[in-house]
This record gives structure tokens, C-alpha cells and sequence, in this order.
């Protein structure tokens, strides 16, 4: 956690601000380029204007109009001082008089026009220079000399850099509070996160979340944790539950063998008396037989990675009913089916015939003699969808869930048409359906008897 603490800190506060200085020192360059173009601009100009007017006097004597200028004071440090220098190298003029960075000797001959540049004064000072040579109307070379002293350029470029190290430094200190803050709640949030998480890694699903409305992406991962947590729990209850019913079923044909076993272990019996015996502990054998079958059923089926090939759900449905025919004819039961002739879909042919073999099975168990049991099949959209309604007293509203939970078994008030199962079948159903995609429910409608369904995804 701290170790994620500090990498927010640092994407989130540090690295952004190392970006603003850097972005600061790019703009302050820029800035830098700009204002020496400024200067440049107007050196060039200011040179091309004075050499116009160098030797417009009556004499032809070169001067500068600065010098003369009404305005001399007002425009004094904004623009460059010039000086003009024979061809001797001896200064024929200057303006301002009191700049200190004129060159004391400047022959035009040694002038090699440039682009302005960068120089230092005599006292050590930074300036802007350029020089040209210019020709008096007698063809003497006169060199130009111009220099525009960049202190006031300096100081808007401090002043530029104090601002923005204020600017950038109320920013930084701002980031990192917000960000502190930030990497402080995310902490909190992914403690309580790794801590459950902890928990359930010792086995304590009963511990719940804080609660946390912030809706984003930590949010959504609580909500799905959250979610795991409660599923864990109610797959843990319900294996808990399953273990303890198991066991009672078991239990139960296990102590009807030992007590007729004791019970015949007491005294001498005749042969007729052990064949009853034997035939009643055969009954109970067949009978954990068929619970522990259930059983194995179950637990592999949840246990197998689910098979997914193409299949036709209307060839299943018919195969099934014909397998249940010789059931239902024993108990004078017709089965009817409706449907269409194709249905493809996709899954695992033995665990859908599986479902399919539950689900009539249990129908034929629940309807009185004579009567009948419709299948119906329909496709839907995206889903199939198998009906498997019966004429018996249907289901009540109270265990239409109860009755796809494992060893549930309805109550019926004829008993002769309620035989003795191990009431795994339908829960066997619901799981088949759920590795489907889809689901098994009581059809809640008012005809007579009860309608259960078998909903799958045809494509997956």
C-alpha cells in the first residue's frame, strides 16, 4: 500500500510539477526568442533609418538624428545607441553620449555585417549588437555601429521566471494536498479490500464490506467482491446444507437395515421370516444405491468443465419422451409434444438429456393415473425454452423455489401418486440449466397441475 501511496504521490503531485517547470523553461526560452526578435526588428529599422539621413546636412557632415531629437528623453532606453566612425577607426558622433559600451576605435574595413548578436560592454554588461558600413555621397566608408543594452530585457525575464516559480510553486503544493489527500482515501479503500480479502483467504465469509458509494472503478470492484462474498456464503450454506441432508438421508435406510438386522439377529427365524428380511434390507440397499448415484451425479456435474457442441434440442426433447414412454404408460400416463421439428443450439447433449430425464421423471411421479403430461417446446430470441407440465396438484406458491433445492421433497396428499425419491432430480435440473445460461422455474399459471421449465441459451 505504501509502495501505490507514493506512486499517486508522484504521478499525481511530483511528476506533473518537474512537467510545469519544464514547460516553464521551454515558455521562458520562447519568451527569451521573441524579445530579442523584438530588439532585433527595431535595430534594423532604426539602422536603415539613420543611414538615409546620415548626410542630409548642408556640409554632408554625418550625424545622428537622435542627438537632435525633441523627444531624446522620452525614448531614451528604448532604442539602441548608435555611433558612426571613420574610416580611420575615430568616432565621428555618438548617441547617447553617456553609453558606456561604444567601442573606442572602429574602422569599417573590420566591419562584418551580421545578424544582431549578443555582446558584452566594457563594464561587462549584456547588449544587442549590429554594425554596418555605409558610404557618404563622396564614397568614404562610415561604419554603423548599434547597441541596445538588454537590461531592461533581463529584468522582464526575471520577472517572468519569479512569477512563474511563485505560479508553479502554489500549483505544486496544491497538487500535492489534493493528491495526499487523494492517495490517502484510495489507501483506505484498497485496505479494506485487501483485508477482507484476507479474511475470505482464512475461511471467514461472514465479514462484510464497508460500505463505500464513491461510483467508479474501486467502487464497481467492492461491488463485485461484495457480490463473490455473498455467493461464497450461499454456496457454502448450501453445501453445508447438502452435506447435512445427505447425511440424514443416508442415515436414515442405514438405521432401517441395522434394526432389522437386529431385530432378526435376536432369536432363530424361519426362512420365509429372513427372505422378508433380506428383501427389506435389498430395498434399502437399491435405495442408497440410487441416493448415492444422485450424489455422484451432482458433485460431477459440478465439478466437470461444462461442454459446449452443436446440437438439435428438438431431437433431444423427442428422445427423451420416447425413453419416458414405458413409464408413463405403466401409470396410464400419455405424453404429448409440441414444438418445432429443429432447434439448434449449443451445450452438452448428456447433461441437457440429463435435465430433460428429470424433468419427466418427476412429472410422471407427481400425475395421477390417467391423466396426461404436455412438453412443450418454444425457441425464443436468444433462448429455448422447455415446458414440462403434469396433471397432478401442482406446486404451491411456498416451494416453488424450495423444490430445486437438493432433498426437498413437496408435499402430496395421495400418496399413491407420491413415491419415494432422494429430491435431488430438479435440483440436478437447475444446475444443468444455470451451465447453460440459463434457468429452471415454476411456471406460475392458472391451469391445473404444475409447470416447470428448463430455460437455456441457444448460442454461447
Amino acid at each position: 500500500m505504501t509502495s501505490l501511496r507514493a506512486r499517486l504521490v508522484v504521478f499525481g503531485a511530483v511528476l506533473p510539477t518537474l512537467l510545469l517547470c519544464v514547460a516553464v523553461l521551454v515558455a521562458g526560452a520562447i519568451f527569451e526568442q521573441l524579445l530579442l526578435s523584438g530588439v532585433d526588428e527595431a535595430m534594423r529599422t532604426q539602422a536603415a533609418v539613420e543611414a538615409v539621413s546620415l548626410f542630409d546636412t548642408p556640409d554632408g557632415t554625418p550625424h545622428v538624428h537622435l542627438a537632435r531629437s525633441p523627444l531624446g528623453a522620452e525614448i531614451d532606453g528604448l532604442v539602441s545607441a548608435i555611433a558612426l566612425y571613420d574610416e580611420r577607426g575615430e568616432r565621428i558622433t555618438a548617441y547617447p553620449h553617456d553609453f558606456a559600451g561604444f567601442p573606442a576605435t572602429l574602422r569599417p574595413a573590420d566591419v562584418r555585417e551580421q545578424a544582431p548578436r549578443d555582446a558584452l560592454d566594457s563594464r561587462g554588461s549584456r547588449i544587442r549588437l549590429l554594425t554596418r558600413v555605409v558610404n557618404d555621397p563622396s564614397g568614404r566608408p562610415i561604419a554603423l555601429w548599434l547597441g541596445h543594452d538588454l537590461s531592461h530585457h533581463t529584468a522582464t525575464l526575471h520577472a517572468y521566471y519569479e512569477s512563474a516559480a511563485v505560479v508553479v510553486g502554489l500549483v505544486a503544493c496544491i497538487l500535492l494536498a489534493l493528491q495526499l489527500v487523494h492517495a490517502a482515501r484510495i489507501h483506505r479503500r484498497l485496505a479494506a479490500l485487501v483485508a477482507h480479502m484476507a479474511r475470505l483467504r482464512e475461511g471467514d465469509l461472514d465479514a462484510s464490506l464497508p460500505a463505500d458509494a464513491t461510483e467508479d472503478e474501486l467502487g464497481n470492484l467492492r461491488e463485485a467482491i461484495a457480490d463473490a462474498t455473498e455467493k461464497l456464503r450461499i454456496a457454502r450454506r448450501a453445501q453445508e446444507r447438502l452435506v447435512s441432508d445427505a447425511a440424514h438421508e443416508l442415515r436414515t435406510p442405514l438405521a432401517t437395515m441395522k434394526a432389522a438386522i437386529d431385530v432378526t439377529l435376536r432369536r432363530e427365524r424361519t426362512k420365509e421370516e429372513l427372505r422378508e428380511t433380506l428383501t427389506h434390507v435389498g430395498d434399502e440397499v437399491d435405495r442408497l444405491t440410487q441416493l448415492s448415484s444422485a450424489l455422484l451425479d451432482l458433485a460431477a456435474l459440478r465439478a466437470r468443465e461444462p461442454e459446449r457442441v452443436e446440437l438439435d434440442l428438438a431431437e433431444l426433447v423427442e428422445k427423451a419422451v420416447t425413453g419416458g414412454r414405458r413409464a408413463a404408460e405403466a401409470r396410464d400416463v400419455v405424453l404429448e409434444v409440441r414444438g418445432p421439428a429443429q432447434l439448434p443450439a449449443r451445450g452438452s447433449p448428456r447433461e441437457i438429456r440429463q435435465a430433460l430425464d428429470n424433468l419427466l421423471a418427476n412429472a410422471i411421479a407427481h400425475t395421477p393415473t390417467g391423466s396426461r403430461i404436455e412438453v412443450a417446446l418454444e425457441a425464443l430470441a436468444t433462448r429455448a425454452r422447455v415446458v414440462v407440465r403434469d396433471g397432478g396438484e401442482g406446486i404451491p406458491e411456498s416451494e416453488r423455489t424450495l423444490v430445486f433445492e437438493p432433498f426437498h421433497r413437496g408435499l402430496n396428499r395421495d400418496a399413491t401418486v407420491h413415491p419415494r425419491g432422494q429430491g435431488l432430480g430438479l435440483a440436478i435440473v437447475r444446475d444443468i440449466a444455470a451451465r447453460h445460461g440459463g434457468s429452471a422455474y415454476v411456471l406460475e399459471e392458472a391451469r391445473e397441475g404444475a409447470a416447470i421449465v428448463f430455460e437455456m441459451a441457444t448460442r454461447r
